[in-house]
This record gives structure tokens, sequence and C-alpha cells, in this order.
């Protein structure tokens, strides 16, 4: 799912059961900056992937825990979207630093 308004951005996947394998929350940004993502309320850990205004993958932290609240996790470099994804993913997806992606809206 999309999260482009300010108030899915606050709330992310806090409070959900679980994030389902293949499926992933895109966070829409208006403009490229250091957005810092914590792991508030969570119950399960992900994958996180910081992503540039051409799409191109500048970061990936993977297994971040709920554990580690309230640490704040800021991408290397300005981003405009963030993929937050099932723990594992990242590597099954081979999505890593430099990987270009694509957006295709149904």
């Amino acid at each position: 799912s999309v999260a482009d308004t300010e108030r899915e951005q606050k709330q992310r996947l806090s409070g959900t059961k679980r994030l389902p394998e293949g499926v992933g929350k895109l966070f829409v940004f208006d403009t490229p900056a250091l957005y810092g993502f914590w792991m508030k309320n969570m119950r399960y850990p992900i994958d996180i992937v910081w992503i540039d205004d051409a799409w191109q993958v500048v970061g990936v932290t993977p297994g971040l825990a709920p554990e580690t609240y309230p640490t704040i996790f800021y991408p290397p470099k300005a981003v405009l979207y963030v993929l937050e994804v099932p723990e594992g993913s990242t590597g099954v997806d081979k999505l890593t630093v430099g990987t270009q992606l694509t957006w295709n809206a149904r």
C-alpha cells in the first residue's frame, strides 16, 4: 500500500499484526530529505529500503526489530520514498544499494 498522507506516514505500520510476504508499505514524501523511521508499537521485524527521487535504492536497513525502539533510523542521503517490507525481503528480492526501481501504478 502507499502512504502518501501525513496521517498514514505518521502511523506507518505501528500496531499492525504482521506484514504478509510479498507486501510492503511505500511512503511517498513531498520533497527529498533525511526522514527518520522508528519501531514504535511494532510487533514484528521489518527491512527498510531508502529510495531517492530517481527511484534508485540508496540504502537498505535490514532486520529492524521492535526492540530497537526508541532508536531512530535514517537513510544515508536524502530520499523521496521509503519502502517497509517483511524482514528478509530485501535479500530475497536482491534489493541493494544502486538497484534501479520502477513504479507500475495499477
